[in-house]
């Protein structure tokens, strides 16, 4: 720290009849430090019930922070809150960012006013919201690597969703008509080693989509259901 004088001006009085109290402040000096971060963004309602939220695109996506030392490495994250609640066309628009700590808690005034944002004082970015249309009844078609045991054979693949309801761009859903509204599961997503019982397995769906293509889901299970029976 370091002790800085006060001195205190009074038009009409004599500089020698001012007394400061206290005489001296006390000042810590720290290194500067600038710190990028990618805003993190959370997506807040639901848009037209004919549509899903594709993409949402930040402007600036990255902010640049300058500040103490101290401060810039108490941050966390920093992160904008989009509502689409309702939203049936594409739209930009200007939203707030918070700053907040390493345990998740929101920056206060006390420490923001030491920080410098290139996005400005007022702390805002632009979120580009892009709405894709709704799909339903996708069906999936399994393929699978391996058999059952000897003397024994796979009768029958289900899965759990049977159809699923996909978005994608215009583009991406003519794709997906084209062939037949049909998402394929690979065989390399199932692997079966000789079994003598009906099998279940579970597949991460996400990874076998098509290109633009996102799954409409009413929890947050991602996984579809592969049941196998298996007979003499």
């Amino acid at each position: 720290p370091v002790m800085v004088p006060v001195s205190v001006t009074v038009p009409g009085i004599e500089p020698e009849n001012v007394t400061a109290v206290p005489q001296n402040i006390e000042v810590k000096i720290e290194e500067r430090k600038t710190k990028d971060f990618q805003i993190a963004v959370t997506q807040e309602g639901k848009p037209d019930s004919n549509y899903a939220v594709g993409k949402i695109t930040m402007e600036p996506n990255i902010v640049s922070v300058s500040g103490p030392e101290s401060i810039i490495n108490k941050i966390g994250s920093i992160r904008a809150v989009v509502n689409v609640d309702g939203l049936s066309e594409d739209e930009t628009r200007q939203v707030d960012l918070k700053v907040y700590d390493n345990n998740q808690e929101e920056f206060q005034e006390t420490d923001l006013q030491y920080l410098y944002f290139n996005s400005g004082d007022s702390l805002k970015a632009t979120a580009k919201i892009t709405l894709w249309e709704k799909r339903s009844g996708v069906t999936l078609d399994v393929e699978y690597d391996g058999g059952a045991a000897e003397g024994f054979q796979v009768t029958e693949i289900t899965t759990t969703p049977d159809e699923l309801t996909v978005a994608g761009t215009d583009e991406a859903l003519k794709t997906l008509q084209e062939n037949g509204n049909v998402i394929t599961i690979p065989a390399e997503a199932i692997q079966i080693e000789r079994p003598r019982v009906d099998f279940e397995v579970s597949v991460d769906i996400t990874k076998y989509l098509p290109e633009d293509i996102i799954w409409i889901y009413d929890d947050e299970n991602k996984e579809v259901i592969v049941k196998g029976t298996v007979l003499p």
